[in-house]
């Protein structure tokens, strides 16, 4: 009587795939490292694709590597990624706003492991960059931020330049991006959430505006604005969409009260300061295309990758950090 015996080829074939397997992604990950050399002598090709130059990409990297290096992957085939390629990854994912399975046909690796190197990242990023480059104000440098609108476009006492975008979040165009934005278009907060589509109530209804309202920035005591007159409060500068707050100005939109000479110069001046966001946001969209983007994510988590390029067009060409 003939004892049925299993088959070795079915596991044979199995064992050969297991291994075509791993050597494409060995491939895969090999081309990585070699893409990341060869562009280190192309520095508009570098810049264009991860958002830093190679000067700045290597400071980031010298200063977050040891909290994003891994010794050991949980997936026996593969090597642990190295914290420089682990920061590509990141740089790209914000730079060409792709999804996590695109990115990941790229690199040849599984979207989960994409999607867990991203939020990695953008949290150590996050953690050594964002109070060098965007701290929580403080009074000073509310003071600093005033001196900087008045230096550069005789608007004194103003304290950021206003700018709420829509963005797209889990496929949904319903959430608002605030940014304040400082006399040299850098960022200094931003805001995220689903705050409505009423322009009127978007600010009221955001977090922003609630520590604002409450007075929760520490905002400098009003002051004279030096020319001979009284004491005024410090003020941000916001579109036309914005209501007017103590706090929180906009050109003169009525044809009365635009037409005294006056008015008509406090109009010029305020045009210039509202382009500060626009053109800030502008450049951080174009840099960094996640924000103009689907992002996949929560609201919690996008706000967290949002805050990362944020932080990075801050850093950008930044010598002192």
């Amino acid at each position: 009587m003939d004892i049925p015996t299993s088959s070795s080829s079915g596991i044979e074939t199995d064992v050969e795939e297991t291994h075509r397997h791993r050597r494409r992604r060995r491939r895969a990950y090999h081309n990585i490292l070699r893409l990341m050399v060869e562009l280190d002598s192309h520095e508009e090709l570098f810049e264009s694709l991860f958002g830093l130059s190679r000067i700045d990409f290597e400071r980031l990297q010298s200063m977050i590597s040891g909290d994003i290096a891994r010794n050991h992957t949980q997936f026996r085939h593969m090597n642990p990624i190295r914290s420089r390629d682990r920061l590509g990854i990141c740089l790209r994912f914000l730079t060409s706003g792709s999804s996590f399975q695109s990115l990941g046909v790229s690199y040849n690796m599984q979207s989960a492991i994409i999607e867990t190197i991203v939020l990695e990242v953008c949290d150590s990023i996050l953690h050594y960059l964002q109070s060098l480059v965007m701290p929580r104000p403080t009074k000073a440098m509310w003071k600093k931020i005033a001196a900087g609108f008045k230096g550069r476009y005789q608007m004194p006492n103003c304290i950021g330049s206003l700018n709420g975008r829509f963005v797209t979040v889990m496929g949904k165009i319903d959430h608002i991006l605030l940014s304040l934005v400082d006399s040299d278009e850098k960022f200094v907060m931003i805001d995220l959430g689903n705050y409505g589509t009423k322009a009127s109530k978007i600010w009221d209804n955001s977090r922003m505006g609630a520590l604002f309202a409450r007075n929760e920035f520490d905002i400098p005591e009003d002051q004279s604005p030096g020319f001979g007159t009284d004491e005024l409060p410090f003020v941000i500068v916001g579109g036309n969409s914005f209501v007017i707050k103590p706090y929180l100005i906009s050109k003169y939109r009525s044809n009365a009260l635009a037409d005294t000479d006056a008015n008509k110069v406090f109009n010029c001046r305020i045009d210039p300061v509202k382009l500060t966001a626009e053109a800030a946001v502008t450049r951080l969209r174009r840099r960094w295309q996640i924000v103009q983007s689907n992002i996949p994510l929560p609201v919690p988590m996008a706000k967290r990758v949002i805050t990362t390029a944020c932080c990075l067009e801050n850093y950008f060409g930044s010598p002192n950090i």
